[in-house]
């Protein structure tokens, strides 16, 4: 139908509401007396009159009556709204009324009259029924498809809106409004994207699919069953590409993660949902884990719209009823990185050697947006990147989602500055090796058929406080080029059921797109043995172990768990870990080789320093050696000295030993005693 012909049925299908209008105003005209028909203020019966005495909307010699929908033509555009949401004529009608005031704003003055009320600029429920039922019994039957589950309301194509002066106004008084997307596409206009959505254009490289798959979605489409693409991020953004790039309509995706739409998902989705609909387009709906199916599920379930779903998290761990979904599942793997990392080098001009591109791929597993924008950074700040830049750009770009609920630690810690013994730097080194061919070994190796937790890769840290087990988690982050973000358990863990396991969701979702390292520090708190079950709270308290199990698993990335309490840990929940490494108290020897390592220039040390008799002489852990150097460094400072001295050192470690709540004696010093007695000499002068 063309653009003339589509106004001459608007014009038609109006012209019948404009008698049914004129009716009404004769009514009121003889109920209300006289208006002074102030402008802007108040609408009188004979400005109304000769308003619908114009001929914008009404033609001669048009029968006047029910329904106005009557005189939609075979094919047209209202007709294909009809048949798309399966509307009845009275219904059509309905949508007639509310269309008028959003292409003629003369409707909103005449609605305002009949509603006494000029603030009123569209139809409400009572005036609506006026215009089309002609009896009590038909009112009262119409009633009925301005509630929440009639197909105007539920589908979205109408909103019922309480005026926000009167919340708890009657169903009578509530205006009824046309969703903006069906009333550009029955006009034939562009209408700005929705917050929270994009359209997917073809895809850059293959998203696994293949042809049958493509096929099979789109006959799934056909039938009551949603199709579900069960993966991560990439995977299901290359995948909507390859449907985008198979079918013959346009695809949209609505991220129902994205903050623009988690404040009202259910309108969001009615809105993609109608939109799709109105526009002959596919619409996917991105979940994420914790999303609540079964508030989305009434706007879901029946509606007409072409609809797929997407997520990280397999179908029969949603809140669905079986046979709801149909799922696929898409994987990112190492093929696909290695090709996006090459992509992403030859657009920026990087030019590196085929196995370190690959060995790039393997450690910093980015999405293809993230790798893209690290080689172009990477490119423009280093002359020539090497893979050491890559990693260290790529991380610094990536997981800036996490920041808003976990602690990012950007240090940048090299395998020198953690002073280990052989076997446990040995630990670690496997660690990020299990965590560089994770993909091959659930993939090409097939351990991930066959064996559950493979996926994901944990690791327990334990060990007295000091010893380094933050360290040797910025050192994990730092060799794989991954951001490091600490989970405050006090933000994770709520006394409200079911609130922690969705802020877990919270936490691993983000992290699953950066595949980031995630620390939780004092790990024990959460993941402690598992109570005998005596009320609700213990049962409650077990479940939250399961789910973050269950995540830890099914993690793209490390997690790391720190205690220093190795005893309350629950030795099921140790089995289910892939790494245990001790971080002991370090002996002298150990202990020598980090006062060593702590300085940053060894040349502010002065000669009289005697590292080999604080190792030996005090039990100290590495993270309170750091504080002893930093204090000594400070007091050197407030003296003008230029290196440190033994002086600045002793009386340091006397300060460390305070905080800890332990008095250290003059002759435990040795030889060196006399500089405490010196210090507080120099202290009283």
């Amino acid at each position: 139908m063309t653009g003339g012909d589509l106004l001459d049925e608007l014009r038609l299908a109006l012209a019948r509401l404009d008698a049914r209008l004129a009716e009404l105003v004769e009514r009121a005209r003889g109920d209300r007396g006289p208006v002074h028909p102030w402008s802007g203020v108040a609408v009188g019966p004979d400005e109304v009159a000769d308003l619908l005495a114009r001929p914008a909307g009404a033609v001669l010699g048009v029968p006047a009556g029910r329904p106005f929908s009557a005189c939609v033509r075979p094919g047209s555009a209202l007709d294909r709204l009809r048949e798309r949401f399966g509307l009845s004529g009275f219904q059509l009608d309905v949508v007639l009324v509310a269309l008028a005031p959003e292409i003629d704003l003369r409707y909103e003055r005449i609605y305002g009259f009949l509603c006494d009320d000029l603030t009123r600029r569209r139809p409400i429920v009572d005036l609506v029924l006026g215009l089309l039922c002609a009896s009590d019994a038909e009112r009262l039957t119409g009633l009925a498809e301005f509630v929440g589950g009639s197909t105007l309301v539920r589908t979205g194509l109408l909103r019922v809106d309480p005026d926000p002066a009167t919340p708890a106004a009657p169903l009578a008084a509530r205006a009824v409004r046309i969703d903006p997307d069906v009333v550009a596409a029955l006009l034939g206009l562009p209408s700005e994207p929705a917050p929270g959505t994009r359209t997917v254009t073809a895809g850059r490289s293959p998203g696994g699919l293949g042809r049958s798959g493509v096929d099979r979605i789109a006959a799934q489409l056909l039938t009551s069953v949603r199709p579900y693409l069960c993966g991560d991020t990439d995977a299901v953004a290359r995948a909507l590409e390859e449907l985008a790039d198979g079918f013959d309509v346009p695809v949209t995706e609505l991220d129902i993660r994205d903050d623009a739409v988690r404040a009202d998902p259910v309108a969001a989705v009615r809105s993609a949902l109608v939109r799709a609909t109105v526009r002959d387009e596919v619409v996917c709906l991105r979940l994420h884990s914790h999303t609540d199916l079964a508030a989305l599920g009434d706007t879901i379930a029946g509606h007409p719209a072409t609809a797929l779903l997407a997520g990280s998290v397999p179908a029969a761990a949603l809140t669905v009823p079986p046979g709801t979904l149909a799922e696929t599942p898409v994987t990112t793997g190492p093929a696909d990185r290695l090709r996006d990392w090459r992509d992403a080098l030859d657009s920026a001009g990087i030019r590196l050697p085929d196995d370190e591109v690959a060995t790039l791929a393997r450690r910093c597993p980015l999405p293809a947006a993230t790798a893209a924008r690290a080689a172009v950074v990477a490119a423009g700040t280093v002359r020539r990147p090497e893979p050491a830049d890559l990693r260290r750009v790529a991380r610094a770009a990536s997981g800036h989602d996490l920041d808003a609920i976990a602690t990012r630690i950007d240090d940048e810690v090299a395998w020198d500055e953690l002073v280990l013994d052989p076997d446990r730097e040995a630990q670690l080194r496997e660690l990020c090796h299990r965590i560089e061919h994770r993909d091959e070994l659930t993939g090409s190796w097939g351990f991930g058929a066959h064996a559950r937790g493979t996926a994901g890769v944990g690791a327990l840290f334990t060990g007295p406080p000091g010893t380094g087990k933050t360290l040797a988690a910025s050192v994990v982050a730092t060799e794989l080029g991954r951001p490091l973000h600490a989970i405050d358990l006090a933000r994770v863990v709520s006394k409200y059921i079911g609130e922690t396991e969705k802020n877990l969701d919270r936490i691993f979702d983000a992290a699953d797109d950066a595949g980031s390292v995630l620390l939780f520090d004092e790990a024990d708190a959460l993941f402690g043995k598992r109570s005998e079950v005596r009320d609700a709270r213990d049962r409650y308290g077990n479940i939250e172990v399961a789910h973050l199990l269950a995540r830890i698993e099914r993690h793209r990335g490390p997690v790391l768990l720190a205690t220093n309490l190795r005893h309350n840990m629950d030795e099921a929940f140790l089995r289910r870990l892939a790494f245990v490494v001790e971080f002991p108290a370090p002996d002298a020897a150990v202990r020598l080789r980090i006062w060593r390592a702590v300085w940053p220039d060894a040349g502010r040390l002065a000669p009289d320093v005697d590292l080999a008799f604080l190792a030996e002489r005090f039990e100290l852990t590495g993270g309170y050696i750091r504080n002893v150097a930093v204090a000594a460094a400070s007091l050197a400072l407030a003296d003008g000295a230029r290196t440190v001295g033994m002086a600045h050192l002793v009386v340091a470690t006397r300060r460390e030993y305070q905080k800890l709540g332990r008095t250290l004696v003059d002759g435990e010093f040795g030889t060196h005693a006399h500089l405490l007695r010196s210090a507080r000499v120099a202290v009283a002068s």
